[in-house]
């Protein structure tokens, strides 16, 4: 598999809008009435047209939901092979990492969306645990039937619709028919790696406020290209908690501690570095705030069962 990247370039809202429609695009005229933003809805073809001019790869810092009803894609998601095709739906969020390597003749809609817009649709207290499946780190497979498909696929479409009139109203009824598709999809979503079912309660408040500290933590190390270290007591006075305390929470709601979650995100970016670029074993060692290349590895194969260079050569013969 080809990389041929040094680097992994941070896409947010108006610079995937901007790739797509061109650097000269004046984002002001993605502006409804009184100026709210942090919203773009397009169709599939539209960006089978021009997702070439997108970074290759890049991390994606926004949300973006869409469906494929005729068509194929294919993307390089975080280390996974993702194939679509007809009436697969699909959701992405902050802290993806990318490359897209087919786009073929692709019919649907899609939506994107900031942090910022998910905030202030203000349904509950707290968006990522009334919407599991926004929340960084969860893998998720939902299970649409064909009724659910044709009810997303005509919100979508008056989404679609009501973006490009940008009437007075248009934004307000954005914002309705975005939450009726969250609504939907948390109706039909399945979670491969599950979080326990509890109560929400403060553990889980804690254990959501503490994964978006730490995906926006290694977002913007990964564009500045070096995550700088980070350990638990600094996440926890973000979160205004003793350390001990923030563990029990995420004891209490994910099973794991803050640092077994901490170890856990440097793996996932050290594998999509060695999938994404080229870079030499030691240059991702440093991006990474490790100061010394041998033990690097070893704490690789301590947590993924190889060496860093062995997992690489395990993903060339997938030839995409």
């Amino acid at each position: 598999m080809k990389k041929n990247a040094t680097t992994i370039s941070s896409v947010n809202l108006d610079d995937f809008v901007g790739y797509l429609r061109d650097r000269q695009y004046v984002m002001e005229e993605l502006r409804f009435p009184y100026g709210q933003n942090g919203y773009y809805a397009s169709t599939l073809s539209t960006f089978g047209k021009s997702y070439q001019k997108l970074p290759t790869p890049y991390l994606q810092n926004f949300y973006k939901i869409y469906i494929l009803e005729r068509g194929k894609m294919v993307k390089l998601h975080q280390t996974k092979l993702v194939e679509l095709e007809h009436s697969a739906m699909y959701v992405s969020k902050p802290g993806d990492m990318k490359k897209w390597h087919i786009v073929d003749n692709p019919k649907g809609y899609f939506i994107a969306f900031s942090k910022g817009f998910l905030q202030a649709l203000t349904y509950r207290r707290n968006m990522l645990l009334e919407f599991p499946f926004l929340a960084p780190l969860q893998k998720i497979k939902f299970d649409l039937d064909k009724d659910g498909r044709m009810e997303l696929s005509s919100l979508l479409t008056k989404i679609y619709r009501a973006f490009q009139a940008k009437d007075l109203f248009g934004y307000d009824l954005i914002k309705l028919w975005t939450l009726e598709i969250l609504v939907l999809l948390k109706q039909s979503y399945s979670i491969m790696e599950k979080m326990p079912v509890t109560e929400e309660n403060i553990s889980a408040y804690v254990s959501h406020d503490f994964l978006e500290l730490l995906e926006d933590h290694f977002i913007r190390g990964i564009q500045a290209q070096f995550v700088p270290a980070k350990g638990v007591g600094e996440y926890a006075e973000e979160l205004h908690i003793n350390s001990s305390h923030l563990n029990h929470h995420l004891k209490k709601y994910l099973g794991k501690t803050a640092k077994s979650l901490i170890i856990d995100r440097y793996v996932l970016a050290a594998k999509c570095k060695l999938v994404h670029t080229d870079l030499t074993i030691s240059e991702i060692c440093y991006m990474l705030g490790f100061d010394n290349p041998p033990y690097f590895s070893r704490f690789f194969k301590k947590a993924v069962g190889v060496s860093p260079q062995d997992f690489r050569n395990g993903f060339e013969w997938k030839e995409l």
